[in-house]
């Protein structure tokens, strides 16, 4: 009578093997670390709380303990930016933010050399907030530059 094989499974790779028990379990330490221990989501970065009322105040709350990047792409242009995946919910998830971003941004124009580029500026507390995307559902970046420091021209609120 065969049995079967009591060893753990393995994936190779390379010359290091590594078990999926332990891979899961880091994994798991990584998404606990992520998650927010107050809103009971595995995945703190795709839900959205229909409930939850959004305010500028929160925003900036949230925004003070996230871990924006300075973009060296662009010095010229000096601003920061925050990707979905890094965003750490603190009681604020990231589709509930862009969702009040987006809704609560006026058209603006950005004059970069000899483009110019048309984008939503949503502005609070002396900074202009800007997403790139489409649509709030799409968005998975978000940037951000002191008020005066990206040039842009007028804003409409359409």
């Amino acid at each position: 009578m065969n049995q079967p094989s009591k060893l753990p499974a393995f994936i190779k790779m390379g010359d290091q093997t590594v078990f999926q028990a332990e891979k899961a379990e880091r994994r798991a330490a990584r998404v606990a670390k992520l998650a927010d221990p107050h809103n009971g989501f595995d995945d703190p970065h795709n839900f959205f709380i229909e409930s939850l009322t959004v305010t500028p105040d929160l925003i900036m709350k949230a925004f003070e303990v996230q871990a924006w990047k300075f973009a060296k792409s662009q010095p010229q242009w000096p601003h920061e930016y925050i990707v979905r995946k890094n965003w750490v919910p603190c009681g604020l998830p990231w589709e509930n933010m862009i969702k009040f971003v987006w809704e609560n941004a006026v058209t603006g124009w950005f004059q970069g050399g000899k483009t110019r580029y048309k984008n939503r500026y949503w502005r609070a507390a002396g900074w202009r907030f800007w997403p790139m995307d489409p649509t709030w559902q799409s968005t998975d970046l978000l940037n951000r530059a002191e008020d005066v420091a990206v040039p842009y021209q007028g804003y409409d609120h359409g």
